[in-house]
């Protein structure tokens, strides 16, 4: 019992820090918000990892075939955080969203993290495809990712790969519509100098 709560005192800060914790839905067409299309797509060495339902049948047992990721999408002025569903198998997702500059935070399963990713929604609302994150989780090695591969909990942003793809066609054929773009983009870190 000692364990668990002493698991939950460290993973709650950081699941506050990273940006994924709890978030009201972005929904709504409300004023003058933008609605959103993009995709993510999650990998482990490699491998597609589901994004909809569970893994495993003792998965489906303990959590149920519901979302296995969150996305939030944080507003960069106000802060605002807007939970962003995904519930499509694909990695598809739509969401309304005030105008404003926005970065992503993800949680799959049972690890939570920030991306590098970038967003602009128009000021004056319609529609946009904002692009496909490609998310490779583990792709480097830390003391601290280490710990989360193992038990859960916060990534740090450098042991996971991004990359952002344009699927303009296909974005369109899922929305069903014209979609203008409001391209994602990477936040680059400036490289840290050996001492």
């Amino acid at each position: 019992m000692r364990r668990i709560v002493l698991l939950l005192i460290v993973l709650l800060p950081l699941a506050l820090a990273c940006g994924c914790a709890a978030a009201p839905h972005a929904s709504g067409n409300g004023g003058r918000s933008a609605v959103i299309v993009g995709r993510l797509l999650v990998y482990r060495g490699g491998r597609p990892l589901a994004l909809t339902r569970s893994e495993t049948p003792l998965d489906s047992a303990l959590y149920g075939d519901g979302a296995l990721t969150s996305l939030t999408a944080r507003n960069l002025d106000s802060g605002a955080r807007f939970s962003v569903p995904i519930s499509d198998e694909r990695g598809w997702f739509r969401a309304a969203l005030p105008p404003g500059a926005y970065a992503i935070g993800v949680g799959h399963y049972i690890w939570l993290f920030d991306t590098p990713a970038r967003f602009q929604t128009p000021a004056g609302g319609g529609r946009c495809y904002v692009g496909t994150l490609g998310i490779d989780l583990f792709a480097r090695s830390s003391l601290l990712g280490n710990w989360a591969r193992l038990s859960g909990g916060a990534i740090p942003e450098t042991d996971n790969a991004f990359q952002v793809l344009e699927q303009p066609g296909a974005a369109q054929r899922w929305a069903g519509q014209a979609l203008a773009s409001c391209s994602m983009q990477l936040l680059t870190r400036p490289a840290v100098a050996a001492r």
